[in-house]
């Protein structure tokens, strides 16, 4: 079903309004037949509360896959590859779409619908004193988008997006780590609106390859961070579905192939600037 809305004639004369015409590449069909294989050994998974460990060179043992943790709560992690972009693109890029519904959509049209940051998250986006990689920091994301690829117009959702810290990163040992951006959303245990199982940290880890960047992704469902220490959200015994991750991953691997198609050319198209 295709969900695309008909543009504005203003948003039409936006130069990257073309975006939203191109076609998607396919999701990478070797992270798909990964999650295909079924669940990946808990005891590999990355500990919330041990996000340093990305800070080291190299990589794990299990860059993408997605298991059950003993404790009930999941875990999904995904390696993409980004040909020909830089972290200067990723910094701003996490700032620019955030200002407006057209820069949302151009990301994967037909499932990204609209965004909203508050007035007082436009002006520190805009701000010219706060460095490009930290205006995303502790600004809510209201997005609404079909992440599950059922054919429908979801009610939005949050990405409370917070400052390295607040994921659990050592300030120190992060600034002395060449060549890396990270961008890292952890709910608020006290939000009523979600439900156990919609809890999350989410980490998008940006490291430099030869030939451009790589994300190295990771999300643990059913619980989040509270002063650096995992708290789990879904009750005692409850353990979280893992049968709808291969949707989850076909999302995120096709939104990150488009990204990567269209950042550097959209990068250059507006000049790195935000208005």
């Amino acid at each position: 079903m295709n969900l695309k809305r008909e543009l504005t004639s203003a948003e039409k004369k936006k130069p990257y309004a073309k975006f939203y015409f191109q076609d998607l590449p396919e999701p990478d069909p070797a992270i798909i037949d990964i999650y295909k294989r079924g669940p990946m050994d808990w005891k590999d998974a990355l500990d919330p509360e041990n996000v340093n460990a990305l800070l080291e060179p190299g990589y794990h043992k299990t860059e993408t896959g997605y298991c059950q943790m003993p404790d009930g709560t999941a875990y999904i992690t995904s390696l993409y590859k980004m040909p020909g972009v830089t972290l200067d693109m990723i910094n701003w890029w996490f700032a620019w779409h955030a200002l407006e519904d057209l820069r949302y959509m151009i990301w994967y049209p037909g499932a990204h619908f609209s965004i909203y940051v508050t007035e007082e998250g436009r002006r520190k986006i805009l701000d010219p004193k706060i460095p490009p990689e930290e205006k995303h920091m502790n600004i809510t994301h209201s997005v609404c988008e079909d992440i599950m690829g059922l054919g429908q117009i979801p009610s939005p959702h949050t990405i409370p997006f917070v400052d390295m810290e607040t994921l659990g990163f050592d300030r120190e040992l992060y600034r002395k780590t060449p060549g890396i951006t990270v961008m890292g959303a952890v709910s608020d245990p006290n939000d009523s609106t979600l439900i156990p199982e919609r809890h999350r940290i989410l980490l998008h880890y940006f490291r430099e390859t030869e030939n451009g960047v790589e994300l190295r992704s990771r999300t643990w469902r059913g619980c989040t961070l509270v002063n650096g220490k995992k708290v789990k959200m879904i009750p005692d015994g409850e353990k979280m579905a893992v049968g709808n991750i291969v949707k989850l991953t076909e999302h995120s691997s096709r939104e990150y192939a488009n990204l990567a198609r269209i950042l550097p050319e959209l990068y250059e198209m507006t000049e790195g600037k935000y208005e």
